[in-house]
């Protein structure tokens, strides 16, 4: 890479136009319209283009040094802070974590409750079927079996349909 230095102006222009590089040229700026702006702002706008931007918790290498530089001790309290918001997203994530197990264990057991009930009472109605039949009730005991089967099948199918799309999930 060739580098020319005018002199006049201390502008350093790079010829090579391979790289990717943020000169005047790249910004459409010639010699010409560089010298009518003062240095002082000629700088500024250099400084501004030259900005770089990172990602991360922690700064790259050379921004740490620089930090150090200007007040010792900042690493270190960049790394505590670093230290300290992992430990909290760690923190939050297993309380996350311990809430989605209780949800699931009381939706279980509201299930559970909810099949012993429906057993209690589909026992206890196949009960009074037998007992209508043994009396001689037929009529009454189909009718209580009838409507214990209507009420009680669609209840099942829709469940077992919405099991169907919470394991497809």
């Amino acid at each position: 890479m060739k580098k020319k230095t005018d002199k006049s102006h201390k502008l350093e222009i790079k010829s090579d136009k391979s790289k990717n590089t943020r000169d005047s040229e790249q910004f459409g700026l010639t010699k010409e319209d560089l010298s009518q702006i003062p240095e002082d702002i000629r700088e500024k706008i250099f400084e501004i283009q030259t900005a770089s931007f990172y990602q991360g918790t922690l700064p790259p290498p050379k921004n740490i040094e620089r930090y150090e530089k200007v007040l010792p001790g900042t690493f270190r309290e960049i790394l505590d802070l670093a230290k300290d918001n992992a430990k909290h997203r760690r923190e939050m994530d297993s309380a996350s974590i311990e809430l989605e197990k209780k949800y699931l264990e009381e939706d279980i057991n509201l299930r559970k409750k909810g099949q012993d009930r429906a057993f209690f009472v589909v026992f206890i109605g196949l009960l009074i079927v037998a007992l209508c039949a043994y009396l001689g009730e037929t009529t009454i005991g189909a009718i209580l079996a009838g409507t214990t089967l209507i009420a009680l099948v669609p209840q099942f199918v829709s469940g077992a349909k919405d099991k169907k799309k919470n394991s497809g999930k």
